[in-house]
């Protein structure tokens, strides 16, 4: 495993979008999913839920330093249920879905506030 993710963190760069790269990176981990989506970049994504989705301007401005963003896929239920180990430490009784997103940000520096702030405002925008 640890060879098949250096393999796929050294073709990141090199793959032909975001969403490729992570698609590779998360395949090495054991994620895999054929449910994606066409955002239609970061502005597609603000406006899923109409006028910022309920979002803080906050939470809006958090979007300010990315670049692009894409849906890698969607992980559901039925496929978190059919493959035991993927998530150990995981209440299965929670979640019903993960999203996983590649997010291409700006070259400023992107604090932990900022990308907790983004990640509180996307998780606005999907009822999972």
């Amino acid at each position: 495993m640890r060879e098949a993710l250096i393999e796929a963190l050294s073709a990141f760069a090199g793959a032909g979008s975001a969403r490729d790269g992570a698609a590779a990176l998360l395949d090495a981990l054991g994620y895999r999913s054929a449910r994606t989506e066409d955002l239609g970049g970061v502005e597609g994504l603000i406006g899923l839920s109409g006028a910022g989705g309920g979002m803080t301007e906050r939470q809006r401005g958090s979007f300010d330093s990315w670049r692009s963003v894409e849906i890698v896929f969607q992980v559901t239920g039925e496929e978190i249920g059919g493959r035991p180990g993927l998530f150990r430490d995981f209440d299965r009784g929670r979640a019903k879905s993960f999203l996983f997103l590649a997010v291409e940000l700006d070259d400023r520096p992107c604090g932990r506030t900022e990308l907790a702030e983004a990640t509180r405002a996307v998780n606005r925008l999907f009822a999972m």
